[in-house]
């Protein structure tokens, strides 16, 4: 919350266990800057905060949400049903496909909240990563990209950047310009009409 945020929910680090909320001996799960001690699978948990906002929210406000999973970060966990369809896969892809699974089922609950509002189609949805994938041709790929997670190498920098907007961006277009996330602050500041703060690494890239 000292970032400027009405409301915080989940893990401060990285790497932290999907179960118990544990990394290097301490725990790590707040809710609004106190330890908050949910049980459950980290990315359920995350997205059932999401949908809990969503379902709570002043129609007369807007709303930003800004939604950090820890997956499909290491440590490799994933409940047992997720790693069930991906047998032909060896580990540890195997557990991580699960992990992308459940991730990808935790984006769906929240994307089905908006549906149920009725606010898809006056909601940008902004999905990304913040690295490329870990250890490629063991756990992850990525494609024809050179290198991985830890290098400055287009396996390592670049990523999916998806976006979905209807009636403003047109469905299954792409682009080949590059931005980075930070570019995100200023987007948002235009798409809102606020002014964006100077001295910022960060171009607006709606255009």
């Amino acid at each position: 919350t000292r970032r400027g945020f009405d409301h915080q929910y989940g893990h401060y680090n990285g790497a932290l266990d999907y179960f118990t909320r544990v990394r290097d001996g301490g725990f790590d799960w707040h809710r609004d800057d106190r330890s908050c001690r949910d049980e459950g699978y980290s990315t359920f948990l995350v997205a059932q905060e999401a949908v809990r906002l969503i379902r709570n929210h002043d129609t007369q406000k807007p709303l930003f949400l800004y939604v950090p999973f820890n997956a499909v970060h290491a440590p490799h966990q994933v409940p047992p049903k997720y790693v069930e369809p991906y047998a032909h896969l060896k580990e540890p892809r195997r557990t991580y496909a699960g992990m992308v699974a459940a991730m990808d089922e935790a984006v769906g609950q929240i994307i089905e909240a908006l549906d149920q509002r009725g606010w898809r189609r006056n909601t940008l949805i902004v999905f990304s990563s913040d690295n490329g994938g870990p250890q490629p041709g063991v756990v992850t790929s990525n494609g024809p990209l050179r290198a991985g997670k830890a290098t400055l190498y287009e396996g390592g920098v670049r990523v999916p950047f998806i976006a979905r907007w209807p009636g403003k961006i047109k469905a299954g277009e792409t682009s080949p310009h590059i931005a980075y996330f930070g570019d995100m602050l200023a987007t948002f500041c235009e798409l809102t009409n606020q002014p964006i703060p100077t001295g910022l690494d960060s171009i607006a890239v709606l255009p």
